[in-house]
């Protein structure tokens, strides 16, 4: 299953403009999804974060995070299903898009 892109939608109470660190908004199983690339400095780290979208709320359903410090990748899984499409989505994605390890 490809993700699709979400359709428009207006929402009572949404954010106007865009959210600089988002990378993509898709629609995945009937339900929106938005992710955004973060960084950490405490962690050392940066983070390939999912968001569920809603009108009224975001609710962050997982992390994909590169350790720099300890050279490691992990999942931290924030709900407790998650489609098994958004899971392919990451993980093809992910890597590629928080590049490889700092070495600063």
């Amino acid at each position: 299953m490809t993700p699709n892109p979400a359709p428009n939608r207006t929402c009572a109470n949404s954010r106007a403009g865009p959210v600089s660190s988002t990378l993509a908004i898709m629609r995945i199983e009937g339900r929106d999804y938005r992710v955004t690339i973060a960084t950490d400095v405490d962690r050392d780290s940066m983070q390939w974060e999912c968001y569920l979208v809603d009108c009224n709320s975001e609710t962050l359903v997982f992390e994909i995070v590169r350790f720099d410090g300890k050279k490691e990748w992990s999942f931290l899984q924030h709900v407790e299903a998650v489609p098994l499409a958004l899971v392919e989505y990451a993980v093809r994605h992910a890597r590629t898009e928080l590049e490889p390890f700092f070495n600063g």
